[in-house]
């Protein structure tokens, strides 16, 4: 279920369309090849080569991309002709498994999916990133999403889930000032912003009563997103997601 549209932006506007059909993307791919490789390199030319029948000058930058959502959402885009970065933090980099079937060396001129080392915890990794890739979409999908695990680390789920969303935008901010280039943000929200619900089902005026550190991280990045599209007029709008699943769901949720 996606809601949470933003405020002033037509449902067209952001191409909601993509993010529904992500949804309906549930089928595994079989045979993964395992590939090994070193993301840094992947990120220090731009995208060269872009699918026949690309969409001219789109660029989706997905932070996340090694998720069951960032995964499928990669593969819809590619599919679609655009040009696709995605974020990965060095840890991420022996958990690539569900991308790693989108993956064609970089130097053959022929690569359609390029990653780079960053991290929403720092700031200047997420300029460097957006100098380099020039995004026109950005889709943040990155958190710590595991509701029972934001009890036992919540720091690190609030800097994530909340602080990366307000360095990402802030990053955004800046880059569109000094290049003149718009982008648009879309921020992966979530119904645990609801969590003491006041009616089922739940509306997107349904008010948010948070009971996890998860929860709260979300509801500080839900309103991050709606201050800098007020305050800066950025086209950022939230989609409020329950849960879903498919074959490429962590086994932790299972």
């Amino acid at each position: 279920m996606i809601s949470g549209l933003s405020e002033g932006h037509d449902r067209n506007d952001f191409n909601w369309h993509r993010i529904a059909d992500l949804q309906k993307l549930t089928l595994c791919h079989s045979a993964l090849r395992t590939i090994n490789r070193d993301p840094l390199h992947q990120g220090k030319v731009r995208l060269k080569s872009i699918k026949e029948g690309a969409v001219a000058g789109k660029v989706a930058l997905i932070t996340g991309i090694t998720g069951q959502d960032g995964s499928y959402l990669a593969e819809l885009l590619l599919d679609k002709g655009y040009e696709v970065h995605g974020i990965v933090r060095r840890a991420s980099t022996i958990n690539t498994s569900r991308i790693d079937h989108l993956y064609e060396d970089p130097h053959t001129g022929k690569a359609k999916l390029r990653l780079h080392y960053g991290d929403l915890g720092d700031a200047n990794s997420l300029r460097k990133i957006l100098t380099e890739t020039r995004p026109s979409e950005i889709y943040n999908l990155a958190a710590q999403s595991h509701v029972r695990v934001s009890f036992d680390m919540p720091l690190e789920t609030a800097d994530v889930g909340g602080m990366g969303t307000l360095r990402l935008l802030e990053a955004v901010r800046e880059y569109q000032e000094t290049s003149g280039e718009e982008v648009r943000v879309y921020q992966a929200s979530s119904s645990e912003m609801y969590g003491k619900v006041h009616e089922t089902p739940q509306r997107e005026e349904t008010p948010f009563h948070p009971r996890s550190p998860y929860g709260v991280a979300k509801v500080f990045s839900y309103w991050a997103i709606v201050n800098y599209r007020e305050s800066y007029g950025l086209h950022a709008s939230n989609g409020i997601l329950f849960n879903h699943e498919s074959p490429r769901r962590g086994e932790t949720f299972v």
